[in-house]
């Protein structure tokens, strides 16, 4: 289960059988309906990653489907946004962290293994003949400075640096992907020194997908 604007990324995955997709906007009686949905799928054990409001009211409504879901480091959190202050471990993993809520289902001495999304031939393909109109054919990497909250979203101009010190260092072209409103994308094209592809606004989650998966 994911947000429905996010349920794209999964498409394909073939350890995936169903994608439940959750309208952002959904009320209180919307999400309870959910829950009830679920709890008639008959699953062995639900896994909340998010923990937030909107998947407490659904998780609540499951009676007989055994339930778990992570604990958010939300004051450290607060602190490392609001005060700059990391009281995070060194070796904090935001994998081993998801892992943590289903750590006695998992067997002895587990492996986690890489986070993979997948993405078909055709839509590589797509990919590269969006950026071969833009002359791109040699070797690229990606930058997506969008974020929803401004705390998390880096300045301009340093990401500007960042894409000229690449450019010049290794000699590849910078793309730029992010939605409609990543204003930000043109302030880091129109700053930086070298020459950027600007895909933010034309690609929706899946072609952004196969840009990054090519990079």
């Amino acid at each position: 289960m994911t947000l429905s604007k996010f349920a794209p990324l999964l498409e394909g995955h073939p350890h995936i059988n169903k994608v439940h997709a959750v309208d952002i906007n959904a009320g209180y009686k919307k999400l309870r309906q959910i829950g009830f949905e679920m709890e008639m799928m008959g699953y062995d054990l639900a896994i909340d990653l998010h923990n937030t409001t909107r998947s407490q009211v659904i998780r609540k409504v499951l009676i007989n489907t055994k339930n778990v879901h992570i604990k958010k480091p939300r004051w450290k959190r607060f602190k490392l946004f609001a005060f700059h202050k990391n009281d995070f471990q060194n070796f904090f993993s935001i994998r081993s962290w998801l892992h943590e809520s289903i750590h006695d289902f998992l067997p002895e001495n587990f492996s986690i293994n890489d986070t993979h999304l997948f993405v078909s031939e055709a839509e590589k393909s797509g990919a590269r003949e969006s950026l071969h109109k833009y002359d791109l054919k040699g070797k690229y990497f990606v930058v997506t400075p969008g974020a929803a909250w401004s705390q998390k979203r880096w300045k301009a101009d340093r990401y500007a640096k960042v894409i000229d010190d690449c450019v010049h260092q290794f000699q590849m072209y910078p793309v730029l992907i992010g939605g409609l409103g990543d204003d930000i994308c043109d302030w880091i094209k129109n700053i930086a020194d070298s020459p950027v592809v600007d895909f933010h606004g034309k690609t929706n989650l899946r072609e952004s997908l196969a840009i990054v998966s090519q990079a």
